[in-house]
């Protein structure tokens, strides 16, 4: 029983380690987005695009 315990922990700590890069990747990709689009915008000269 006390195997299947700590089994169960090491697997709910795996998932929660997969949910942080999840998460840490959502975070970059969207930081990403918003820098790309700020510099197309610059690079094209569309004022109405910025902010």
């Amino acid at each position: 029983m006390m195997r299947d315990r700590m089994t169960t922990e090491a697997h709910r700590q795996r998932v929660e380690g997969m949910f942080q890069i999840l998460e840490w990747l959502v975070i970059v990709a969207g930081s990403f987005s918003r820098t790309l689009a700020a510099w197309e915008s610059a690079f094209a000269g569309n004022p109405s695009d910025r902010g």
